[in-house]
């Protein structure tokens, strides 16, 4: 009698399974060949029959940007960039796990999968195959019929695209690998479909959650915490820890044209091999009886539920600190306990379905609850002195500073620094930091010169950034409270070298080009109204190179001391970030920008040296008096604000000579401003706020030459 080669029967059997799974799964290829379809070929071509039918008519005589705008299309769909396809390849790596290993639920099927003559390991490889070819298949086939089908039609197809495209299918590809198989995963360790789905959540979702509580716990209780890519990810680089959002980051720097380390790309392969490996030994190790059962194993329900409560008492506790409902240690932790032991009672209920057995746990619920008190206090007691930490100076190679009170005296636009701080805090490290490093001094209260005047309300007080780059290459970063004229006599020192202008000053690292509408606005016309320069392009670009050129001349002490002149207005432009249509930034023009006023003068635009106040009919005062500096918040509650009103030709002439017209940052240096409404003869208005030059002489002037109409307290 002849005996079949087990070997032979294996491999036979193995092929065979393959198959009857793809033809009882066809379902699932269908779905993900219609997905894939929508989003690729379909998307790509619906997106760029637009960009035809709104653009070509305007673009008729600029086809080459026209071509370069229809293949930007093709890399906005097929490229890294394209978040529906990031989030087509969770949702399909779940169906494709709950599918593909959805018989482990069932005891029954369990016993006949497990009675073929096939190893555990290499029948898990045959489900876990098919699941992923029947995803990647459908969108490696759409991705070709996108790219080579609709991108060549419409001639969008170039090296460079198709490139592109490759390495972004390849991404994706991996993408998908390492989220089905954290979804297999947390299949193998439930018993049932409903809690294999939600370990799905868990392994996707828990690390980026308890990051974020992080991040706020310690923007919360420590007022030197920075927020930066590299110190608010606890975790490190790993995406076993961090999938979602770690994927999602690659995602974002490849469609930037970022060069991402290859650390990086170790670090997914290597997550990815663990989490394969984890999904095999446990495969080969579940019991049948865990079939039913929400965990395969005893032992998570304690591990998780630790794991759970701890975030989850942390972050209650954070909620009713925000709304103000804790005030001291002791509520502080009374609060902390309750949250951890109704958790846990929770978790246990949801287990076991029984109320008698909420505390059966009571090692686990122990941890969870000595967990939740000892990490509250230590970020409220500062255990670890995050507050006063400072490097020795020895340790330090270079540092940088920076704070967006420094950007007041080039623009009034403050929405365009949005993402100065960590620019400059990258690229302004000096190894001449002697004055920086006595700064953060002061600011972590080792000379304790920051508290002293901050109590006594003698300096405006600011924050300020500090970049830390050790000998050891860490990287980090604080934000301190200094008084603002420290932080100047500190910058002003550091932006003396005109090396450093290149790097803090805006008109100089932004790269604006390509401006289509630029005007100006005089700083003492009153009328405070936009007049466009018609110029061409040429002589735009001409007056912006003027501009710049005498921006990098002045030190930031010598700009700090002049008064603007005027306000030069960019709109519709580009720069090293991207496109800004419909939008202007303003820059200050200041009185030594002496080619750029001539430049001006040629064209017949002269600017005022004194406030032209003839056309100016009546004016309403609205005096605000501070009485404290130390704080935003004593600033505003000691307020007392008064309302004038002046109408004679005489009292309006007099009341301008009492005030001065400064930039928005300037106002933060003194204790009296006033806001202005102006009425012109045309009956046009606007409104302006002006410094107080002397307060005693103003409120002397006040007193002589009109009534309070109202006094109120803001």
């Amino acid at each position: 009698m002849k005996r079949r080669c087990p070997d032979m029967t294996a491999k036979l059997t193995g092929v065979k399974l393959l198959w009857e799974d793809v033809k009882t799964r066809s379902w699932l290829f269908i779905l993900m060949t219609v997905g894939s379809a929508a989003l690729l070929p379909f998307g790509l071509q619906m997106r760029l029959s637009t960009l035809e039918y709104d653009m070509l008519p305007v673009l008729q005589e600029d086809m080459e940007w026209f071509r370069q705008a229809k293949e930007q299309v093709l890399l906005d769909v097929l490229g890294y960039g394209n978040s529906m396809v990031y989030f087509g390849c969770i949702v399909a790596a779940v169906i494709s796990a709950v599918t593909g290993f959805a018989y482990l639920q069932s005891r029954r099927q369990v016993d006949f999968y497990h009675s073929l003559p096939l190893r555990r390991e290499r029948l898990f490889l045959i489900r876990y195959l098919g699941g992923f070819l029947m995803t990647a298949v459908p969108y490696l086939l759409c991705a070709a019929a996108a790219l080579l089908g609709v991108g060549g039609a419409h001639g969008a197809l170039c090296r460079e695209t198709a490139a592109a495209a490759a390495g972004a299918a390849g991404f994706y590809i991996l993408l998908f690998l390492l989220f089905y198989t954290l979804a297999v995963l947390a299949v193998l360790l439930t018993g049932r479909i409903l809690t294999g789905l939600l370990l799905t959540g868990f392994f996707y979702l828990y690390g980026a959650l308890c990051t974020w509580l992080i991040q706020r716990e310690m923007s919360f209780y420590f007022s030197t915490y920075y927020y930066t890519a590299e110190s608010g990810n606890f975790f490190g680089q790993m995406p076993l820890f961090l999938p979602v959002t770690q994927g999602l980051n690659l995602s974002r720097a490849l469609a930037a044209g970022e060069t991402v380390p290859a650390g990086s790309w170790v670090l997914a392969v290597l997550s990815l091999g663990i989490a394969l490996g984890l999904c095999v030994l446990l495969y080969r190790k579940r019991p049948s009886e865990a079939c039913g059962n929400a965990f395969s194993y005893r032992w998570m329900e304690s591990v998780l539920k630790v794991a759970v409560a701890i975030p989850a008492a942390l972050w209650v506790v954070s909620l009713l600190e925000s709304m103000g409902y804790l005030a001291g240690t002791a509520m502080l932790l009374t609060a902390g306990g309750l949250a951890a032991v109704i958790l846990t009672g929770i978790f246990e209920f949801i287990y076991s379905q029984d109320l008698r057995n909420v505390w059966r746990h009571k090692v686990s619920g122990i941890f969870a609850l000595g967990g939740t008190l000892l990490i509250l206090l230590a970020f409220q007691q500062d255990w670890f002195r995050y507050d006063s930490w400072l490097p020795e100076e020895s340790q330090v190679e270079s540092m940088a500073v920076y704070s967006s009170e420094l950007d007041g005296i080039f623009t009034d636009s403050y929405w365009y620094m949005q993402d100065t701080e960590e620019r400059i805090l990258e690229e302004g490290l000096t190894e001449d930091f002697a004055s920086i490093y006595q700064l953060a001094r002061l600011g972590a209260g080792e000379t304790g010169g920051a508290e002293s005047e901050a109590a006594s309300g003698s300096e405006w007080m600011t924050q300020a950034v500090i970049h830390f780059h050790l000998k050891n290459g860490r990287d980090i970063y604080r934000q301190y409270t200094v008084p603002l004229s420290r932080l100047e006599e500190t910058v002003g020192q550091l932006l003396e070298e005109k090396s450093s202008r290149e790097i803090y000053y805006p008109t100089q690292y932004r790269n604006v080009k390509n401006v289509t509408d630029l005007s100006f606005r005089d700083w003492n016309d009153y009328y405070d109204m936009n007049e466009n320069l018609p110029l061409g392009r040429n002589e735009i670009d001409e007056l912006l190179e003027l501009f710049r050129e005498e921006y990098l001349s002045c030190s930031y002490r010598e700009l700090k001391e002049m008064e603007p002149v005027g306000v030069l207005y960019l709109g519709n432009f580009q720069d090293n970030r991207g496109p800004y249509m419909g939008t202007e930034i303003g820059y200050y023009i200041y009185p030594s920008f002496e080619k750029t006023l001539a430049y001006l003068n040629r064209r017949g635009i002269q600017l005022l040296e004194r406030p032209d106040l003839s056309r100016i009919v009546s004016v309403q005062l609205d005096y605000l008096t501070e009485l404290e500096l130390s704080s935003e918040e004593d600033m505003t509650s000691s307020a007392v604000s008064e309302l004038y009103a002046f109408n004679t030709k005489e009292d309006i002439e007099a009341l301008f000579g009492q005030l001065e017209r400064v930039r928005q940052t300037d106002y933060l240096t003194t204790g009296e401003y006033a806001d202005v409404q102006i009425m012109f003869a045309d009956g046009v208005y606007s409104s302006i706020q002006f410094q107080v030059k002397d307060g005693e002489a103003f409120r002397a002037f006040l007193d002589e030459h009109s009534g309070a109409q109202e006094s109120y307290a803001e």
